[in-house]
């Protein structure tokens, strides 16, 4: 059994949504499952969870909550994600069950490693061994170069092809663009999201908005008062950034059902 205990200051709450769940499948959740108490464990069930459900948020009744995941020896689920986000300064992560157990069947491992602001990794390469050594790579500051806004222009794949490379996936009214140092700096009134990821949304009620910078002021070159598809990623204060790779396009009604179609897709 694997235990975590999140813990917010008094008076706040601790909101628990899943990315991501495949467990042994069951109708009473008898075999795998993850339990999660408001709390501790004498304390209220929000819920008991497995197979790949994926419930909607919870919500403690206070400052404490405590989730269990129970698993038996079967292999009838995926058991495990691997993976994750890691942007402190320091941290570490290791393949799943070794060296006491063989490496699990059909699971994949996807880091998404973000150093601070303004700096950047070198690039590591790891010899073909049997073993990872150990290794410790520290950030070092990132130094601007133009090449980035050098390349060609030219929107690449279709819309389904970015979806699930993109961090987020907006369709919005572009209501600012001020140009500064090369970049373009927007801000877009949101129409609807399809993929939120990291992306920091302003609400103020019924109507949304967001910040995003192009990186290269002309490319994509949009225009202020026309409707886009923005497919992006965000930095670690949830700012939304353009560059030339990424998929932007002119939004139209017709484009409406597949991007509804994609938003169900588990990627």
């Amino acid at each position: 059994m694997i235990e975590c205990c999140p813990q917010v200051p008094e008076g706040k709450v601790v909101v628990l949504s899943f990315r991501f769940i495949d467990l042994e499948s069951d109708n009473l959740c008898r075999y795998d499952y993850v339990d999660v108490y408001s709390g501790h464990v004498s304390g209220q069930r929000l819920g008991r969870f497995c197979g790949t459900f994926r419930p909607g948020a919870l919500v403690s009744t206070g400052n404490k909550m405590l989730i269990q995941m129970v698993s038996d020896a079967n292999t009838a689920g995926r058991d495990q994600y691997c993976g994750g986000r890691l942007d402190k300064p320091s941290g570490s992560f290791k393949t799943p069950n070794w060296p006491e157990k063989d490496y699990p069947a059909g699971v994949t491992c996807s880091w998404h490693i973000v150093a601070p602001k303004n700096q950047k990794f070198p690039t590591t390469t790891v010899p073909p061994t049997t073993t990872i050594p150990a290794a410790t790579t520290r950030p070092i500051p990132l130094k601007y170069s133009v090449a980035l806004c050098q390349q060609k222009c030219k929107r690449s794949g279709t819309v389904e092809s970015n979806y699930c490379t993109s961090d987020f996936v907006i369709t919005g009214t572009v209501i600012t663009a001020v140009v500064r140092g090369g970049s373009m700096y927007a801000t877009i009134s949101i129409i609807n999201v399809y993929k939120e990821g990291n992306l920091a949304i302003q609400q103020a009620g019924k109507t949304m908005s967001t910040k995003i910078i192009i990186l290269c002021k002309k490319c994509p070159f949009i225009r202020r008062g026309l409707n886009y598809i923005f497919m992006g990623s965000a930095d670690e204060d949830g700012k939304g950034k353009i560059a030339p790779h990424h998929f932007v396009m002119a939004f139209k009604a017709k484009n409406q059902r597949a991007l509804n179609v994609l938003k169900t897709k588990r990627c």
